[in-house]
């Protein structure tokens, strides 16, 4: 599974270490890069969800068309009318103003 970190809580780590990296990088590159990561991997990681997409189309994945109402991309779900997501799944549904 993928993790996501911030980025200001990385820079913000590594330049509250960087006088101390400044002089290892002296003294050896490697070390340097090596405590880099180590401090990279001790932040916590971010509470995310990965953000489904679709759209609104007038026909379902077997090539049916609807006569009203919409199908989702996402879930080929119908549903009476355009919203900003997917009542079945979820998914953001793209376009003009989050519907298409």
């Amino acid at each position: 599974m993928d993790e996501y970190i911030k980025r200001n809580t990385v820079l913000n780590v590594i330049s509250g270490k960087r006088q101390s990296l400044d002089a290892m990088v002296n003294v050896n590159y490697a070390q340097a890069v090596r405590d880099v990561h180590g401090v990279v991997c001790t932040i916590p990681t971010a509470d995310v969800v990965e953000v489904k997409h679709g759209k609104w189309i007038k026909h379902y994945k077997s090539g049916m068309t609807v006569n009203g109402g919409y199908v989702s991309s996402c879930c080929d779900m119908w549903n009476e009318r355009k919203s900003n997501y997917c009542p079945n799944c979820g998914a953001k549904m793209e376009g003009k103003d989050g519907v298409e």
